[in-house]
């Protein structure tokens, strides 16, 4: 089955009597961004 971050085999009934717990993860983001832009020229028609 694997071990834990400190090495604890998961089958080891001293440190898991219940067997490995579940675990979920979730995750998001929101980006914003804004651009200035400094001394544009201006075409003329």
């Amino acid at each position: 089955m694997g071990v834990d971050a400190l090495g604890n085999e998961f089958i080891n009934p001293f440190f898991y009597k219940d067997g490995p717990g579940k675990t979920t993860g979730a995750t998001g983001g929101l980006l914003l961004g804004v651009v200035y832009t400094i001394g544009e020229k201006k075409k003329d028609k």
